[in-house]
Protein backbone atom coordinates (compact mmCIF):
# COMPACT_ATOMS: atom_id res chain seq x y z
CA UNK A 1 0.00 0.00 0.00
CA UNK A 2 2.80 1.93 0.70
CA UNK A 3 4.42 1.88 -3.03
CA UNK A 4 0.92 2.66 -4.40
CA UNK A 5 0.67 6.02 -2.68
CA UNK A 6 3.92 7.17 -3.64
CA UNK A 7 3.44 5.99 -7.32
CA UNK A 8 -0.13 8.11 -6.69
CA UNK A 9 1.53 10.98 -5.68
CA UNK A 10 3.75 11.11 -8.37
CA UNK A 11 1.75 10.91 -10.59
CA UNK A 12 -0.23 13.62 -9.44
CA UNK A 13 2.71 16.00 -9.34
CA UNK A 14 3.53 14.84 -13.05
CA UNK A 15 0.09 15.05 -14.82
CA UNK A 16 -1.27 18.16 -12.31
CA UNK A 17 -4.66 16.06 -12.32
CA UNK A 18 -4.79 16.60 -8.43
CA UNK A 19 -4.93 20.07 -7.59
CA UNK A 20 -2.58 21.90 -5.81
CA UNK A 21 -3.92 25.14 -4.68
CA UNK A 22 -0.17 26.48 -3.68
CA UNK A 23 0.64 26.39 -7.64
CA UNK A 24 -0.36 28.53 -10.00
CA UNK A 25 0.06 26.41 -12.97
CA UNK A 26 -1.37 23.41 -11.45
CA UNK A 27 -5.11 22.75 -12.39
CA UNK A 28 -7.64 21.41 -9.89
CA UNK A 29 -9.26 18.11 -11.67
CA UNK A 30 -13.20 18.65 -11.57
CA UNK A 31 -14.22 15.55 -11.21
CA UNK A 32 -12.66 15.26 -7.44
CA UNK A 33 -13.61 18.54 -6.58
CA UNK A 34 -16.19 19.13 -4.02
CA UNK A 35 -19.66 19.63 -5.79
CA UNK A 36 -22.08 22.24 -4.85
CA UNK A 37 -25.57 22.14 -3.37
CA UNK A 38 -28.55 23.27 -5.24
CA UNK A 39 -32.06 24.33 -4.25
CA UNK A 40 -34.64 25.52 -6.97
CA UNK A 41 -37.36 25.42 -4.68
CA UNK A 42 -35.93 27.54 -1.34
CA UNK A 43 -37.76 30.51 -0.41
CA UNK A 44 -35.30 32.77 -1.37
CA UNK A 45 -35.09 31.60 -5.24
CA UNK A 46 -38.55 29.70 -5.97
CA UNK A 47 -41.83 31.45 -7.16
CA UNK A 48 -43.94 29.43 -9.02
CA UNK A 49 -42.55 26.23 -7.18
CA UNK A 50 -41.36 27.27 -4.19
CA UNK A 51 -41.43 24.65 -1.56
CA UNK A 52 -43.09 26.17 1.14
CA UNK A 53 -45.98 27.47 -0.92
CA UNK A 54 -46.15 27.17 -5.00
CA UNK A 55 -47.79 29.76 -6.90
CA UNK A 56 -48.34 27.41 -9.83
CA UNK A 57 -51.34 24.33 -8.65
CA UNK A 58 -50.25 24.06 -5.29
CA UNK A 59 -52.29 20.82 -4.68
CA UNK A 60 -50.39 18.76 -7.27
CA UNK A 61 -46.70 20.60 -7.18
CA UNK A 62 -46.22 20.66 -3.26
CA UNK A 63 -46.79 17.06 -2.79
CA UNK A 64 -43.77 16.56 -5.44
CA UNK A 65 -41.09 19.07 -5.09
CA UNK A 66 -38.18 17.89 -4.64
CA UNK A 67 -35.85 18.20 -1.02
CA UNK A 68 -33.18 20.34 -1.07
CA UNK A 69 -30.45 19.70 -3.47
CA UNK A 70 -32.20 16.33 -4.41
CA UNK A 71 -31.78 15.51 -8.19
CA UNK A 72 -34.63 16.94 -9.63
CA UNK A 73 -36.64 14.98 -12.85
CA UNK A 74 -37.45 17.62 -15.23
CA UNK A 75 -39.29 15.27 -17.87
CA UNK A 76 -41.64 14.21 -15.15
CA UNK A 77 -42.40 17.45 -13.19
CA UNK A 78 -41.57 20.52 -15.35
CA UNK A 79 -41.90 19.39 -19.08
CA UNK A 80 -45.34 21.24 -20.83
CA UNK A 81 -46.98 20.82 -24.15
CA UNK A 82 -47.70 23.75 -25.70
CA UNK A 83 -48.02 25.08 -29.09
CA UNK A 84 -45.94 26.59 -31.94
CA UNK A 85 -46.52 29.65 -33.64
CA UNK A 86 -47.68 27.90 -36.04
CA UNK A 87 -49.45 25.47 -34.04
CA UNK A 88 -47.53 22.54 -34.09
CA UNK A 89 -47.52 20.70 -31.00
CA UNK A 90 -44.59 21.76 -28.79
CA UNK A 91 -42.77 21.11 -25.68
CA UNK A 92 -40.49 23.27 -22.86
CA UNK A 93 -39.53 22.78 -19.61
CA UNK A 94 -40.74 25.46 -16.89
CA UNK A 95 -37.45 26.40 -14.76
CA UNK A 96 -39.31 29.37 -12.94
CA UNK A 97 -40.26 33.37 -12.98
CA UNK A 98 -36.51 34.32 -12.93
CA UNK A 99 -35.43 38.63 -13.71
CA UNK A 100 -34.44 40.04 -16.94
CA UNK A 101 -31.06 41.17 -15.27
CA UNK A 102 -28.45 38.57 -15.64
CA UNK A 103 -25.44 37.47 -13.28
CA UNK A 104 -22.20 36.89 -14.92
CA UNK A 105 -20.12 33.84 -15.84
CA UNK A 106 -16.23 33.84 -16.79
CA UNK A 107 -14.98 31.48 -20.09
CA UNK A 108 -11.00 31.78 -19.88
CA UNK A 109 -9.69 31.70 -23.21
CA UNK A 110 -6.35 31.47 -25.25
CA UNK A 111 -5.95 33.86 -28.24
CA UNK A 112 -9.30 33.93 -29.02
CA UNK A 113 -10.34 30.32 -27.94
CA UNK A 114 -11.62 28.79 -24.97
CA UNK A 115 -8.55 26.37 -22.94
CA UNK A 116 -9.57 22.90 -23.87
CA UNK A 117 -11.22 21.51 -20.57
CA UNK A 118 -11.40 24.79 -18.70
CA UNK A 119 -15.04 24.80 -17.21
CA UNK A 120 -16.93 28.22 -16.69
CA UNK A 121 -16.90 30.61 -13.43
CA UNK A 122 -20.14 31.38 -12.32
CA UNK A 123 -21.07 33.76 -9.40
CA UNK A 124 -23.69 31.97 -7.76
CA UNK A 125 -26.27 29.90 -7.04
CA UNK A 126 -30.32 29.88 -7.06
CA UNK A 127 -30.98 31.89 -3.81
CA UNK A 128 -27.89 34.25 -3.81
CA UNK A 129 -28.29 37.72 -4.36
CA UNK A 130 -27.87 38.78 -8.06
CA UNK A 131 -28.42 34.84 -9.24
CA UNK A 132 -29.94 34.25 -12.67
CA UNK A 133 -29.78 31.05 -15.27
CA UNK A 134 -29.02 33.73 -17.76
CA UNK A 135 -25.87 34.92 -17.25
CA UNK A 136 -24.00 37.35 -19.73
CA UNK A 137 -20.30 36.07 -20.74
CA UNK A 138 -16.82 37.78 -19.59
CA UNK A 139 -14.12 36.39 -21.82
CA UNK A 140 -11.01 35.85 -19.48
CA UNK A 141 -7.65 36.23 -21.80
CA UNK A 142 -4.87 34.37 -20.31
CA UNK A 143 -1.02 33.60 -21.71
CA UNK A 144 0.68 30.39 -23.09
CA UNK A 145 1.32 28.83 -19.97
CA UNK A 146 -1.83 28.65 -18.22
CA UNK A 147 -3.23 25.39 -17.00
CA UNK A 148 -6.93 24.53 -17.44
CA UNK A 149 -8.67 24.85 -14.09
CA UNK A 150 -6.38 26.82 -12.69
CA UNK A 151 -8.91 29.70 -12.03
CA UNK A 152 -12.14 28.46 -10.08
CA UNK A 153 -13.20 30.99 -8.80
CA UNK A 154 -13.81 34.99 -9.97
CA UNK A 155 -11.43 35.85 -6.94
CA UNK A 156 -8.74 33.64 -8.75
CA UNK A 157 -9.90 35.74 -12.13
CA UNK A 158 -9.42 38.92 -10.55
CA UNK A 159 -6.33 37.95 -8.41
CA UNK A 160 -4.46 37.04 -12.18
CA UNK A 161 -5.90 39.99 -13.30
CA UNK A 162 -4.32 41.94 -10.40
CA UNK A 163 -1.30 40.85 -11.19
CA UNK A 164 -1.55 41.53 -14.89
CA UNK A 165 -1.63 37.78 -15.63
CA UNK A 166 -5.19 37.48 -17.28
CA UNK A 167 -7.44 40.39 -18.63
CA UNK A 168 -11.25 40.72 -18.68
CA UNK A 169 -13.40 41.55 -21.30
CA UNK A 170 -17.23 41.59 -21.35
CA UNK A 171 -19.04 40.30 -24.19
CA UNK A 172 -23.14 40.79 -25.86
CA UNK A 173 -23.62 36.91 -25.37
CA UNK A 174 -25.88 35.61 -22.94
CA UNK A 175 -25.91 32.04 -21.87
CA UNK A 176 -29.18 30.04 -20.18
CA UNK A 177 -26.86 27.58 -17.73
CA UNK A 178 -30.00 26.62 -15.16
CA UNK A 179 -27.91 25.67 -11.91
CA UNK A 180 -29.32 22.22 -10.84
CA UNK A 181 -28.70 19.43 -8.18
CA UNK A 182 -26.35 16.45 -9.10
CA UNK A 183 -28.09 13.83 -10.88
CA UNK A 184 -31.11 15.91 -12.15
CA UNK A 185 -32.75 14.24 -14.93
CA UNK A 186 -33.42 16.05 -18.35
CA UNK A 187 -33.79 13.75 -21.69
CA UNK A 188 -35.05 16.15 -24.38
CA UNK A 189 -32.23 18.10 -26.42
CA UNK A 190 -32.38 21.55 -26.71
CA UNK A 191 -31.27 22.48 -30.67
CA UNK A 192 -30.64 19.07 -30.86
CA UNK A 193 -28.01 18.50 -28.43
CA UNK A 194 -28.20 17.06 -24.96
CA UNK A 195 -28.66 19.57 -22.39
CA UNK A 196 -27.25 17.22 -19.19
CA UNK A 197 -23.64 17.55 -18.27
CA UNK A 198 -22.48 20.90 -18.48
CA UNK A 199 -20.64 22.12 -15.42
CA UNK A 200 -19.03 25.18 -14.24
CA UNK A 201 -17.26 26.44 -11.37
CA UNK A 202 -17.93 28.53 -7.96
CA UNK A 203 -15.71 29.08 -5.75
CA UNK A 204 -13.66 26.00 -6.18
CA UNK A 205 -16.34 23.47 -6.43
CA UNK A 206 -18.87 22.15 -9.28
CA UNK A 207 -22.26 23.21 -10.07
CA UNK A 208 -24.07 21.09 -11.96
CA UNK A 209 -26.14 22.64 -14.82
CA UNK A 210 -28.58 22.29 -17.73
CA UNK A 211 -27.61 24.45 -20.70
CA UNK A 212 -30.04 25.45 -23.34
CA UNK A 213 -29.78 28.66 -24.97
CA UNK A 214 -25.56 29.80 -25.65
CA UNK A 215 -25.94 32.63 -28.01
CA UNK A 216 -28.38 35.12 -27.09
CA UNK A 217 -27.42 38.73 -27.24
CA UNK A 218 -27.76 41.41 -24.56
CA UNK A 219 -30.25 44.26 -25.35
CA UNK A 220 -29.32 47.69 -25.46
CA UNK A 221 -30.51 48.06 -21.74
CA UNK A 222 -28.08 45.25 -20.59
CA UNK A 223 -31.01 42.75 -19.97
CA UNK A 224 -31.88 39.75 -21.20
CA UNK A 225 -33.79 39.41 -24.41
CA UNK A 226 -37.37 38.06 -23.99
CA UNK A 227 -39.85 36.01 -26.43
CA UNK A 228 -43.30 35.89 -25.42
CA UNK A 229 -46.06 33.45 -24.60
CA UNK A 230 -49.62 33.23 -24.16
CA UNK A 231 -51.12 31.11 -21.40
CA UNK A 232 -54.95 30.03 -20.16
CA UNK A 233 -55.52 29.11 -16.57
CA UNK A 234 -58.16 26.54 -15.26
CA UNK A 235 -59.83 28.84 -13.25
CA UNK A 236 -59.41 31.52 -15.94
CA UNK A 237 -57.98 33.92 -13.36
CA UNK A 238 -54.45 32.81 -12.31
CA UNK A 239 -51.42 29.62 -11.98
CA UNK A 240 -53.33 28.05 -8.73
CA UNK A 241 -55.07 25.77 -10.51
CA UNK A 242 -53.07 25.28 -13.17
CA UNK A 243 -53.01 25.29 -17.08
CA UNK A 244 -56.55 24.96 -19.20
CA UNK A 245 -55.81 21.57 -20.52
CA UNK A 246 -56.92 18.58 -22.99
CA UNK A 247 -57.44 15.47 -20.88
CA UNK A 248 -53.98 14.11 -22.20
CA UNK A 249 -52.43 17.17 -20.66
CA UNK A 250 -51.87 19.14 -23.29
CA UNK A 251 -52.03 23.08 -23.00
CA UNK A 252 -53.23 25.46 -25.56
CA UNK A 253 -50.27 27.59 -24.56
CA UNK A 254 -48.95 29.34 -27.26
CA UNK A 255 -45.27 30.68 -28.51
CA UNK A 256 -44.38 33.12 -30.60
CA UNK A 257 -40.88 31.92 -31.93
CA UNK A 258 -39.36 28.39 -31.98
CA UNK A 259 -35.76 27.45 -30.77
CA UNK A 260 -33.30 28.82 -33.48
CA UNK A 261 -35.08 31.16 -35.18
CA UNK A 262 -33.30 34.98 -34.93
CA UNK A 263 -35.82 36.10 -32.38
CA UNK A 264 -36.04 33.02 -29.69
CA UNK A 265 -35.28 33.73 -26.11
CA UNK A 266 -36.30 31.01 -23.44
CA UNK A 267 -36.80 33.89 -21.20
CA UNK A 268 -40.85 34.03 -21.98
CA UNK A 269 -42.89 37.26 -21.19
CA UNK A 270 -46.91 36.06 -20.49
CA UNK A 271 -49.09 37.23 -21.26
CA UNK A 272 -52.81 35.64 -20.82
CA UNK A 273 -55.33 34.27 -22.36
CA UNK A 274 -59.54 33.77 -21.98
CA UNK A 275 -59.99 30.21 -21.11
CA UNK A 276 -63.43 30.94 -22.08
CA UNK A 277 -62.34 30.20 -26.05
CA UNK A 278 -59.75 27.28 -25.22
CA UNK A 279 -61.29 25.18 -27.79
CA UNK A 280 -60.55 27.86 -30.53
CA UNK A 281 -56.51 28.29 -29.68
CA UNK A 282 -55.20 26.61 -32.35
CA UNK A 283 -51.96 28.87 -33.24
CA UNK A 284 -49.83 31.65 -31.40
CA UNK A 285 -52.30 34.47 -34.16
CA UNK A 286 -55.57 32.98 -32.43
CA UNK A 287 -53.86 33.01 -28.79
CA UNK A 288 -52.92 36.70 -29.44
CA UNK A 289 -56.79 37.53 -30.59
CA UNK A 290 -57.40 36.32 -27.11
CA UNK A 291 -55.67 38.20 -24.83
CA UNK A 292 -57.34 39.51 -22.02
CA UNK A 293 -54.34 40.38 -20.06
CA UNK A 294 -51.00 41.84 -21.59
CA UNK A 295 -47.41 41.49 -20.24
CA UNK A 296 -48.27 40.89 -17.41
CA UNK A 297 -44.56 41.56 -15.85
CA UNK A 298 -43.74 37.55 -15.21
CA UNK A 299 -41.23 36.47 -17.00
CA UNK A 300 -40.29 32.79 -17.06
CA UNK A 301 -37.23 30.39 -18.10
CA UNK A 302 -39.33 27.94 -20.33
CA UNK A 303 -36.75 26.85 -23.26
CA UNK A 304 -38.35 24.54 -25.90
CA UNK A 305 -37.08 21.32 -25.87
CA UNK A 306 -37.37 17.85 -28.30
Amino acid sequence: MKLLLTVSSLACSVLAACGDSSNPNVGIDPDTAPVASVDRFSDSFGKLFKRSAPIFDPTNVKPVVPAPNAPIDFDALFAVRALGPAGTPITYYSLDILPRAPSRAFVVMRNGTPVAAQLPIIEGLPGDAGYNDFARVSEVAVGADYVANSFVSITDVDAAVAAGDATVTETTRIVNWAAVPAGSKATKKFLGKPVTGHRSWLDGSIVHQLRFDEDLVVTAGGTVPTAEIIVMFANNMDPSAGFSAEPDGSTHNAVDTLAGSPAYSSLWNHSVGNNSNFDSIIDYASALANVMAKDVGVDVNCPEVK
